[in-house]
């Protein structure tokens, strides 16, 4: 060894890196920096023996130790955890990874590498930092939860914490406030979901909040004709498996049976328009839609049978509270050629119907945003010669129609049933008039008994 390749060594042992820092998250996985002045790394190359050696210690404890001849001893609580790059060794680098972050990681790591005759020593502290929740797990809609941001720094304490959302910071409101590490959020909505950001010094810790809420807005109105199925929705936005789900429906009537989250309704009627109440409660925590349910119902002036030219109104009604801009439009069957056009009005007036006319005749209900529901009606017209039916509803003729057919078949049977009778009466008296010795007054008797 030459008088400049001692002086080297003799600096290089006794220089070690400024201390140096480094921020994990907690789960994540974090890098403690270190690597090989160029100078000493090149005198290192130029040794006679110039082989690696890697020892990394926390609090003078081994963490891991890599020998010149490429071995590596891990502490148990690292195994699997921490490592030494073996490709950036070359490179004077010799950085220590540790994966799978844990809190109690935080502490004053001290790195030396020999590289040949070369040595150099490196410090850095290592904090950890998490975002914790006071509740775990799914929150409720209107309810409230805590984040706090965990720093554990071995050298100093935390004083200042930046919250963000989506990027963009967050400031104290009516819902936020802030003290110290913690944040509190109060209210819950929908718009909470998400990830929250807690930024220390550089470095980032983050929790995805989620919370369960009724889907859509607070309150709906949802349209349906007489004798329809109908469901009312009051779905929630996941399915919890934290803790249980209760549902409870009722109206202003009173209770209604029901405990699933769609209320189905089979057969619609006008009394079934009301405003529905829907109670979730997750949590100890209540939540609740109203559903507003309107019933659309055709009511003709006339009878189902129409003549033939008569004038006939069909009024579409609505059940409930009318919303604002509501209107209505009526269609005609596709056979009508006089009365396809679409006709626009809560009531259409036809001063003459004719055989095309019969078919489903629909009202449509529209709002603001599109169609709101629809009824259909069913419109028969016969002939004018047929008049004398054009008083009577469907059912009617169908019960004055099987009423004459059972009478016509009585008296079918009444009449067969007296002929088989008299045949059998005159087979006996022929019988009896063959018989020798038998007056003709007995016969009359037999007659007129049988």
């Amino acid at each position: 060894m030459n008088l400049d390749t001692a002086a080297l060594f003799l600096l290089s042992a006794l220089w070690t890196v400024s201390a140096d820092r480094a921020i994990g998250v907690v789960g994540g996985t974090v890098t403690l920096p270190c690597h090989m002045r160029r100078d000493l790394l090149e005198a290192g190359h130029h040794s006679k023996y110039p082989t690696t050696s890697i020892h990394w210690k926390r609090y003078n404890r081994t963490v891991i130790r890599v020998t010149p001849g490429g071995i590596t001893y891990t502490v148990q609580s690292a195994i699997s955890r921490a490592a030494v790059p073996q490709s950036a060794l070359q490179s004077g680098v010799f950085s220590l990874q540790l994966k799978n972050v844990r809190e109690e990681d935080a502490g004053i790591y001290q790195g030396t590498a020999h590289y040949g005759d070369s040595k150099q020593v490196c410090t850095v502290t290592l904090r950890t930092m998490k975002v914790s929740q006071s509740q775990s797990g799914l929150l409720p809609e209107n309810g409230a939860v805590n984040l706090t941001c965990d720093v554990i720094d071995p050298r100093r304490s935390v004083n200042s914490y930046r919250w963000s959302r989506g990027g963009a910071s967050v400031f104290p409101s009516d819902r936020i406030s802030k003290a110290g590490p913690t944040l509190y959020i109060r209210r819950l909505t929908q718009a909470d979901r998400g990830k929250w950001t807690c930024e220390v010094d550089g470095g980032r810790a983050s929790l995805t909040l989620r919370v369960l809420s009724i889907s859509g807005p607070p309150q709906i109105s949802l349209y349906s004709a007489v004798g329809s199925q109908v469901e009312l929705p009051c779905n929630v936005t996941e399915v919890p498996t934290e803790w249980p789900l209760t549902v409870q429906w009722s109206k202003a009537a009173g209770s209604v049976r029901g405990d699933n989250q769609v209320l189905t309704l089979r057969h619609v009627t006008p009394e079934d328009a009301a405003t529905y109440r829907c109670d979730i409660t997750y949590r100890s925590q209540l939540m609740t839609r109203r559903i507003t349910l309107k019933v659309i119902q055709v009511f003709p002036s006339g009878p189902t049978f129409a003549k033939e030219g008569s004038s006939l109104a069909l009024s579409c009604n609505v059940t409930g509270a009318a919303e604002e801009g509501e209107r209505y439009e009526w269609t005609g069957p596709l056979n009508s050629t006089r009365h396809q056009n679409v006709r626009k009005g809560a009531v259409l007036n036809l001063p003459a119907v004719y055989r095309e006319d019969s078919g489903i005749w629909v009202c449509s209900v529209y709002g603001k945003n599109g169609i709101l529901g629809k009824a259909e009606h069913w419109l028969y017209v016969h002939a004018a010669q047929s008049a004398e039916f054009g008083s009577l509803s469907s059912w009617q003729t169908y019960v004055v129609f099987l009423l004459c057919l059972l009478l016509i078949l009585g008296l079918l049977l009444i009449a067969g049933i007296s002929i088989q009778n008299r045949r059998r009466r005159l087979s006996h008296l022929a019988i009896l008039a063959s018989l020798p010795g038998l007056p003709a007054s007995h016969l009359k008797t037999i007659d007129v008994d049988d």
